[in-house]
This record gives C-alpha cells, structure tokens and sequence, in this order.
C-alpha cells in the first residue's frame, strides 16, 4: 500500500518546480518505504528537461544502513 503526496508550482510557462513524498507499507517488513522528490521541468517548446532528486529511506522495507541512498535523474521529453 502506497501513500503519496505531491506539490508542484508553475514559476512561469516553461519552469515547473514540484516535491513529492511517498510512504510504501510493504507486508511482513520491519520498515516502510519512505521517498522524498524534488523535480525540475523545462519547456523548450515541443521538447522538455526534467531533472529529480530523490532520497530514499528504508528501501524494499529493510532496516540495515544499505537501505538508505540517493538517486539522480535526468530525461528528456518530446511532443509533437
């Protein structure tokens, strides 16, 4: 069972800033899922930059230290 929250701001017509938090409940497993986001968009017309950055807590529901990590993304989006 997954909970999530999300925000996001529309700076101007080509910058979007956004966060979001995710709490995963997984069965049988000592810890939740937890997920902290923060995005970027930028429109460069029919193409689009997102960046993220994500910091995650007890990943796969695991207690152990390894658990733990950051992830950073980068895509392009097209629309014709």
């Amino acid at each position: 069972k997954a909970t999530l929250y999300s925000a996001t701001f529309a700076v101007d017509k080509n910058l979007t800033l956004g966060a979001q938090y995710t709490v995963n409940r997984i069965d049988n497993k000592a810890e939740n899922e937890k997920i902290k986001s923060a995005q970027i968009g930028y429109s460069l017309g029919p193409v689009a930059v997102i960046g993220h950055y994500d910091l995650i807590n007890g990943a796969n529901g695991a207690t152990a230290a390894s658990s733990e990590g950051k992830q950073l993304g980068v895509r392009l989006s097209t629309n014709f």
